[in-house]
């Protein structure tokens, strides 16, 4: 039901240790690691999958059959749900980033007395804020409004991002806060394609 009329599933993955049956003579067996998926389905059912590899093959099981928006963090295993045609469109899967990952690699970084951090995490509290007048406006409004007064601070937050990253170099918690937020802005900037979308995808962490 949910593949079928959902119209955003937020999903996580967490890895957890599995204890086996014991063998025929009764000796316990080592714990293996698997993986569960959570699926919150417009904010109305939880959804739990439980798998032994965290693949791309069981992702595309999972969701491929899906049509609406998809909310994830940046893992490669959904990669798969977006490569060749259909893409971006009413037929496929839409993948959207989340703002809590990436605000992550910028605290990480800004802890460390990076500079690149604590602008980081400045500009994306803007966005946040910014979001969070609109939380009790009507879904069919919040888009138009957060074309208004969030979609300006996404777009000097990716400015800024790119103007950064050619002026930083290394391999560090600096670059790889600027990295992450370049490689995942068509995936964060899909937030303001609907007004259902949450900035991030916590709602299914915490589930």
């Amino acid at each position: 039901d949910a593949l079928a009329n959902a119209h955003v599933i937020s999903t996580d993955a967490t890895g957890a240790l599995i204890q086996p049956a014991k063998t025929k003579d009764g000796r316990p067996q080592a714990c293996k690691k698997g993986h569960f998926f959570t699926a919150v389905a417009d904010c109305d059912a939880v959804l739990f999958a439980y798998t032994e590899h965290h693949t791309s093959e069981f992702v595309h099981g999972l969701f491929g059959s899906f049509r609406g928006y998809l909310q994830a963090d940046a893992s490669n295993v959904y990669d798969v749900l977006e490569q060749g045609p259909p893409k971006d469109s009413d037929d496929g899967v839409r993948l959207v980033g989340c703002f809590a990952h990436c605000r992550r690699y910028f605290f990480e970084a800004a802890i460390c007395r990076y500079p690149v951090g604590l602008q980081g995490l400045l500009r994306i509290r803007a966005i946040y804020a910014a979001d969070r007048v609109l939380r009790h406006a009507p879904a069919s409004e919040r888009k138009a409004l957060r074309e208004v007064h969030v979609r300006p601070l996404v777009d000097d937050f990716f400015t800024w991002v790119h103007a950064a990253k050619g002026i930083t170099h290394g391999r560090n918690l600096a670059t790889k806060a600027l990295g992450y937020a370049a490689n995942q802005e068509a995936e964060l900037r899909r937030i303001l394609d609907d007004g259902e979308l949450p900035l991030d995808n916590t709602r299914a962490e915490r589930a």
